[in-house]
């Protein structure tokens, strides 16, 4: 299991789903908190493959602290991760890697 502390949500944020709420775009927190620092802590893994039970449950709102987890469930190239904001899931996602 890799932790990876707390991660500040202002790093990307946009009103464009909600104008005059400006919250943490999906997408973006896969990629910007999930995906990016995860290579960057396992450069040994492949391509991404695919996102699977992509689950967004909250808005992840700016200025919110979030912590990022990602588990590894030892079948090769396959990991589960998940963002929360204090004791509240964000978003839940299966990672599916290609081998290097």
């Amino acid at each position: 299991e890799i932790t990876y502390g707390d991660w500040s949500s202002d790093v990307c944020s946009s009103d464009l789903h909600f104008p005059g709420q400006p919250v943490f775009p999906g997408a973006a927190a896969l990629d910007e908190l999930i995906v990016r620092p995860l290579y960057a802590r396992r450069p040994d893994l492949g391509p991404l493959r695919s996102l699977k039970r992509v689950k967004f449950r909250r808005m992840i709102l700016p200025e919110q602290v979030v912590d990022v987890q990602v588990r590894f469930t030892g079948e090769p190239g396959r990991a589960q991760a998940q963002i929360s904001c204090g004791d509240e899931i964000c978003v839940i996602a299966g990672l599916f890697f290609d081998e290097r």
